[in-house]
């Protein structure tokens, strides 16, 4: 984490580490095909980039997209993707976005915070309504610095509460 709270080195020594191993596997195994090639993406490759998702997930549209082009460069090289684009790729490969699925973790974790499987280290204040249940951040004192506000509002508790 930078000074000012940022991921992104974080998320460009992520990137590089990923891409490297992504160019590892296709200088090593000459087989192309999607079930080789998932296989080995999603035991290799993918787990470099989601690790411990659920603190450094990016906010910054750049740190998507370098992440998201990880995967989209790995598949458009697998046997049969030539001329799809990415979309078409993940539905073809069976596959979701990184993005998507770090908001699926998201929700999960929430979830399973609501349901006292896991500590609410979020300090996530859950709420019964008529339509269901909401989950609320918790308060955050306002300094009056602006980067420690953003720092408080591009974090996991009001992030997850949004999408829950």
């Amino acid at each position: 984490v930078s000074s000012d709270g940022a991921w992104t080195r974080h998320i460009t020594g992520v990137v590089r580490r990923a891409s490297i191993l992504s160019g590892w596997i296709f200088s090593v195994f000459r087989d192309r095909s999607p079930g080789v090639m998932l296989q080995l993406y999603k035991v290799l490759v993918r787990p470099i980039l989601e690790y411990c998702c659920l603190v450094w997930s990016p906010v910054k549209t750049a740190d998507i997209k370098a992440i998201e082009n990880v995967q989209r460069c790995f598949t458009r090289r697998i046997d049969g993707m030539k001329g799809l684009d990415y979309w078409a790729r993940l539905a073809k490969l069976g596959l979701m976005s990184l993005h998507r699925r770090r908001q699926r973790y998201m929700l999960i974790h929430v979830w399973k915070t609501f349901h006292e499987l896991v500590p609410n280290s979020a300090d996530l204040i859950f709420q019964t309504t008529r339509l269901g249940v909401r989950a609320i951040p918790p308060p955050f004192p306002y300094w009056g610095e602006s980067r420690r506000a953003n720092q408080l509002h591009d974090s996991f508790s009001p992030r997850a509460a949004h999408l829950w």
